[in-house]
């Protein structure tokens, strides 16, 4: 997905300084046009400071529950490595924010995102702690840069207190789910994603600007022509001798001698 962002900021960069060199554009068009295209591509990525993240706290309800956000699906199954029976509680003992997180002894909580249409995830974190015994893991599912499938597995270590993990530098383009697995006692709080444009919103996007700059330049070309259309009438003007206008003259009177 990263690499469609390239590739379409790519395009609007050299299609621009293209039209600059064959047709004269105006420098400064160019530049913001550039500008524009690397701020399109910003927007794109789904920066931190621009997207903002949406985060499942394990809230909703006097008792804790599950988030009611319609961009968070949980299925509660067995530890993918443990098996056997599994439970699961929203407690209140510890927890990273407000009162409660999700309590996992052992068991899963398969964890599969539903995006807006035209969007999807490309970043995932969440706080994990693990029990006196055992660790806790947290699995990443989704699409390497390549397109093809990813799985990275974040480990803890036993007695860990509150860790953070996070999908950044695994090598994702695209997430698609997470498993949150314990196989003794597990607690997890704060799992938030970040939602971004796909890469054919940003080309749109792009494509609307070019437009947008193809018509100014064509106005900016008219305003130019007209002056020098009506100097030239101005000047032909000038050079036309004056115009003689012959009269009849005036009707003779009764009596009147002409000399």
């Amino acid at each position: 997905m990263r690499r469609g962002h390239a590739a379409a900021i790519d395009v609007l960069s050299v299609w621009l300084w293209g039209e600059r060199n064959r047709r004269g554009m105006d420098h400064s068009l160019t530049k913001i046009g550039t500008a524009a295209a690397l701020v399109i591509g910003v927007l794109a990525a789904g920066t931190a400071t621009r997207a903002g993240l949406i985060v499942e706290d394990f809230e909703n309800g006097r008792n804790g529950g599950f988030s009611a956000n319609p961009v968070f699906s949980h299925e509660i199954g067995l530890d993918v490595i443990a098996g056997g029976a599994f439970a699961w509680e929203f407690t209140n003992e510890t927890s990273i924010s407000a009162a409660h997180a999700l309590r996992l002894f052992p068991g899963a909580d398969f964890v599969t995102f539903n995006p807006p249409e035209g969007q999807f995830v490309d970043y995932v974190q969440v706080w994990m702690a693990a029990s006196p015994l055992l660790p806790t893991a947290v699995y990443v599912r989704g699409l390497d840069e390549l397109g093809d499938p990813l799985q990275v597995i974040f480990k803890s270590n036993p007695n860990d207190s509150w860790i953070l993990v996070t999908s950044a530098g695994a090598g994702f383009s695209e997430i698609h789910e997470v498993w949150l697995t314990a196989m003794k006692i597990g607690l997890y709080d704060d799992l938030a994603i970040r939602v971004v444009p796909e890469p054919g919103t940003a080309c749109l996007l792009a494509a609307g600007f070019v437009g947008l700059l193809k018509r100014r330049r064509r106005r900016r070309g008219r305003q130019h022509a007209r002056p020098a259309c009506s100097s030239l009438s101005v000047a032909r003007q000038r050079e036309s001798p004056p115009q003689v206008i012959h009269s009849p003259p005036p009707a003779r009177r009764s009596g009147q001698c002409l000399r």
